[in-house]
């Protein structure tokens, strides 16, 4: 345990401890296991991110990026963590943030509880969440909206008693505008498909809906009628990004120790391979150090900016010990662990990549301004 974990994130590390990395299933489910759910919710986990009022622990955001961090570092497994931060994201970012008090005073105290969960269903089959590309729309009813479309790759969907579901709400001159609603799984014109395409092990579930004429009052939209494209859209990913910047940074830790485990049985290390092995483990350390700020940095209105820069040298140290792993195994994962990040690996570096060059070109404009 770090000297900076409180003792919510401490008790976040026993949990993982002895209900997470004893687990030899976890590699191999499809979704959350009940009984560890159950367990996670006993142990009021799922209420760190929910105020006070509403039931939760209210955790800031740096003891929450902690969280995830203890949990893949004392669990090992990082869908666990993924579908904690999940949970998390959608019921402090989306409900908590965004939702009107009746429907607060509704839902949030249940979801604190683990006895419900909400879930974020932004993508659309084929196209992700490319805002231009959305088709679900939402048809104002006199105090309620009609919603009609089909949503993706929905991150613990299969557990999700409730969706914030992104619709097009108004379109003039092509220009299209979002609004966020919650829907609950059992409404009519509500069809959960469990086969959602995603090929991602373990217990970080995945399911798509389908929603026809699905009637949705108004007192359970989220944000304000038109603003889901900067309310939700926007920001919610690069906020989940920040709470589980952490939990990656703690699996690459992980992943080093299982390497340096393996050069130990196979008799030791040369000095190029030592060399390598301190390099990752120094930049994994400062990493480690940064990462639980970035969350803070992020709800406090800050520019997304230091995240993409973390992310940068992050992928940077991961290509380095995919380097280490050719030479050590010709490729082959060292354990559950390690498959799962080969696989996250490749997600999301190109939307990096246009940031990247979005911020570059910002720049040079900047300079030509100057």
């Amino acid at each position: 345990m770090s000297v900076d974990d409180s003792p919510a994130v401490q008790a976040a590390a026993r949990f993982a401890a002895e209900k997470i990395a004893p687990r030899t299933d976890l590699a191999d489910v499809d979704g959350f296991p009940d009984d560890l759910w159950t367990a996670m919710a006993a142990a009021g986990l799922f209420g760190y991110g929910i105020a006070p009022q509403y039931g939760g622990a209210g955790l800031g955001p740096e003891d929450l990026a902690r969280t995830a961090g203890a949990l893949v570092r004392a669990g090992g497994n990082v869908p666990a963590a993924a579908a904690w931060a999940v949970h998390t994201t959608a019921a402090r970012q989306l409900l908590q943030r965004l939702a009107g008090e009746e429907a607060k005073a509704e839902l949030l105290p249940a979801i604190a509880l683990g006895e419900s969960s909400a879930a974020m269903a932004l993508s659309e089959p084929g196209v992700g969440a490319h805002p231009k590309r959305l088709s679900t729309r939402a048809v104002r009813d006199g105090d309620a909206w009609q919603i009609t479309g089909s949503k993706a790759y929905i991150s613990n969907g299969p557990r999700a008693d409730w969706y914030v579901v992104l619709a097009v709400s108004s379109e003039e001159g092509g220009r299209k505008a979002f609004t966020g609603f919650l829907v609950n799984r059992d409404w009519p014109g509500v069809t959960r498909a469990t086969d959602s395409g995603v090929d991602f092990p373990g217990a970080l579930g995945h399911c798509g809906l389908e929603l026809r004429e699905v009637r949705v009052p108004d007192r359970y939209r989220v944000g304000a009628e038109g603003a889901g494209d900067a309310e939700i859209l926007r920001r919610v990913r690069i906020v989940e990004d920040s709470l589980m910047a952490p939990a990656l940074t703690e699996a690459v830790g992980r992943r080093i120790a299982a390497a340096a485990a393996h050069l130990r049985n196979a008799g030791g290390a040369d000095d190029e391979t030592a060399s390598a092995l301190g390099r990752m483990a120094s930049e994994q350390r400062l990493l480690a150090l940064a990462a639980p700020h970035l969350l803070a940095h992020v709800e406090a209105g800050g520019d997304d900016a230091a995240l993409f820069g973390y992310r940068a040298v992050a992928h940077d140290l991961h290509d380095g010990f995919d380097s280490l792993r050719q030479q050590l195994t010709g490729g082959a994962p060292l354990d559950a662990l390690d498959r799962d990040m080969l696989q996250l690996g490749r997600v999301a570096r190109s939307i990096d990549a246009l940031r990247y060059r979005a911020l570059g070109r910002g720049l040079v404009q900047k300079t030509q301004e100057s």
